[in-house]
């Protein structure tokens, strides 16, 4: 797990917050290790949005971005995930890259199945998600908060 913080420091002459971001890469070729990834991308998300002043939307970002990687190691046949946080001023965006051939799908799960309520959490709880194509073959599922009522907040 490699993990870099880029942040940089807010300047007092200015009202508006400068770019942050902060990213894992995140290996999944041990399936024994499996269960590590999301528990790391939701480590990185409680550590920077607290050092952010973000802290009310932890707890919604962590569920997120434990789902978004979670769907990256089940679904993809990668040797590495990509996880990263970007903050500037009025939204967060937390992104997962991977290798997958798959489009993401928002399915309807029945009943009582365990599976298939992951991005219907991420819609739900994000103000909105979606993914892209890289040039490099690999897809990008990213989902942004508004930050704009949480930026000076504490967590209760």
């Amino acid at each position: 797990m490699i993990w870099t913080d880029t942040s940089s420091a807010v300047s007092a002459e200015t009202p508006h917050v400068a770019p942050r971001e902060a990213a894992l890469i995140l290996n999944p070729a041990d399936r024994c290790q499996i269960e590590t990834l999301p528990k790391a991308a939701r480590n990185l998300v409680e550590e920077h949005l607290t050092r952010w002043n973000l802290a009310s939307l932890i707890d919604d970002a962590k569920v997120v971005a434990s789902e978004l990687v979670t769907n990256a190691v089940q679904y993809a046949p990668c040797t590495a995930v990509g996880f990263a946080l970007r903050y500037a001023e009025g939204a967060l965006r937390i992104e997962v890259e991977d290798d997958s051939s798959e489009d993401p799908m928002l399915r309807q799960a029945n009943g009582y199945e365990e599976h298939g309520r992951g991005l219907q959490l991420v819609g739900h709880l994000s103000h909105r998600w979606g993914f892209h194509r890289n040039g490099s073959g690999t897809k990008t599922t990213w989902c942004l908060f508004d930050t704009s009522s949480a930026v000076g907040s504490n967590q209760d």
